[in-house]
Formats: structure tokens, C-alpha cells, sequence
């Protein structure tokens, strides 16, 4: 029973705002090790590899605690996230998918959750402020979009991947609100209104919503978009 609320909780911590997060298990290192005991039953229903979804726990709690108490030691914190995203780039999603059936499908699976969690760790710290608004880093981010785009694309066909893609749609959605053709976004809702006929639900259709209202406003940035639970 633990198995769904965890996956369910950890996208949701993402998707809203830092102080409204809920936690499961305490401390951090705790739910960590419990989610490494389980993850090869909740890993049919993500099809994201156990490293990449811890480090999107680590974000999680590191904007929560930035949003509950005041930054004592901003280089701590600082050398946190370049921790947490020095371990996103460095995994390799070739690597992963060697020992799987199917390679190559589960290497554009798992490059998709790569640069969907490089995104979502860039975007939500700068936020923060404890990324750096730099060159490098946007360069970084347009990286990771290009990629994230062209792997969603050339995924389209895998039915597997249309049901747990709503979290990449969405942060690729918060990325477009940066400088992304119109083209791209009309994209990105024709994606979310096809994966919520695909799973019978109205959440993806919830999703496109937030983005539409976020690029209305025309000011970019992850809690531009998710301001609300």
C-alpha cells in the first residue's frame, strides 16, 4: 500500500509549492533507504531508474526545507544542488538500459527522465536561488529541453511511456514558458489531452490547464507556473 502513495507524492511534491509538500517518512536518509528496499515494484508504474527518482526526493526536500526556514548557510545549501545535478548529468542512460531487454527503447525511456529531472532540478533551484541565474546554466537548460522535445517525440509510439509522461510534459511546459514557439506548446497540450483519454483521467488535463494559465502570465520560472498545491 506504501508502493503508490510514494510515487504519487513525490510527483506531486514537484509539481506545486515547496511549502506545501507532504512527507511520508522521516528523516530524508530514511525514506531514501525505503524507497531503494521496494523500487523494483514501484518501477513498472514510472519507469524512472532508482538514482534519477531519488535525486528528484532530494530536490523535493532541499525546497522544502529552503521554503520553511531561513538560509543559514547558503553555500551548503549551494553545494547541495550542484551535488544534485552534477549526479543527474552524470548518469548514463546507455549504461542503464545494457541490462535490459528491448536497449534501446528503455534508453529513450530513460534519456527522457535525464533531461526531464535535469529541468525540473535547474528550474526549481534557481528558484530558489541557490542555482545560479548564469549563461552556463541556461545553456544548460536549452540543453535539456532540446533533448527532452526530441526524445517525447521520437517516444510517441510507446504506450508505455504515454502513461507516465505527464511529469515530463510538465516541465518541459514550465521550460516553454521561457522563449519556446508557440508550436511547441500547442504540442505539449495535444500530448496531455491524448494521455488523458489514455488513462480515463482529468489529471493531465488539470496539468494542461496550470501551463496555459503560466504562459498567459508571461513570466517565467517553476513557481511562476506552480504557485498553487
Amino acid at each position: 500500500m506504501w508502493l503508490t502513495p510514494c510515487s504519487i507524492v513525490t510527483f506531486s511534491n514537484s509539481l506545486g509549492p515547496a511549502s506545501h509538500q507532504i512527507s511520508i517518512t522521516e528523516p530524508l536518509e530514511q525514506h531514501i533507504e525505503e524507497v531503494e528496499k521496494v523500487y523494483s515494484l514501484i518501477l513498472p508504474y514510472t519507469l524512472c531508474p532508482l538514482n534519477l527518482f531519488i535525486e528528484i526526493i532530494r530536490i523535493n526536500r532541499l525546497r522544502q526545507q529552503l521554503s520553511l526556514s531561513p538560509i543559514v548557510d547558503p553555500y551548503q545549501y549551494a553545494q547541495d544542488a550542484q551535488s544534485i545535478l552534477s549526479r543527474i548529468e552524470s548518469f548514463s542512460p546507455k549504461e542503464w538500459a545494457q541490462s535490459r531487454d528491448q536497449k534501446d527503447d528503455w534508453q529513450l525511456i530513460t534519456s527522457t527522465w535525464q533531461s526531464a529531472i535535469a529541468l525540473y532540478c535547474i528550474m526549481s533551484l534557481q528558484a530558489v536561488d541557490i542555482l545560479p541565474s548564469s549563461t552556463d546554466m541556461d545553456l544548460m537548460r536549452m540543453r535539456y529541453r532540446d533533448r527532452l522535445l526530441k526524445d517525447l517525440k521520437a517516444a510517441t509510439p510507446l504506450k508505455q511511456l504515454k502513461k507516465i509522461s505527464t511529469f515530463p510534459l510538465c516541465v518541459l511546459g514550465v521550460e516553454a514558458g521561457y522563449h519556446v514557439q508557440q508550436s511547441t506548446k500547442i504540442w505539449i497540450e495535444r500530448h496531455l489531452e491524448d494521455h488523458a483519454r489514455l488513462l480515463g483521467s482529468n489529471s493531465p488535463l488539470k496539468a494542461r490547464e496550470v501551463l496555459r494559465q503560466y504562459w498567459r502570465r508571461k513570466k517565467p520560472g517553476w513557481n511562476e507556473c506552480f504557485d498553487e498545491p
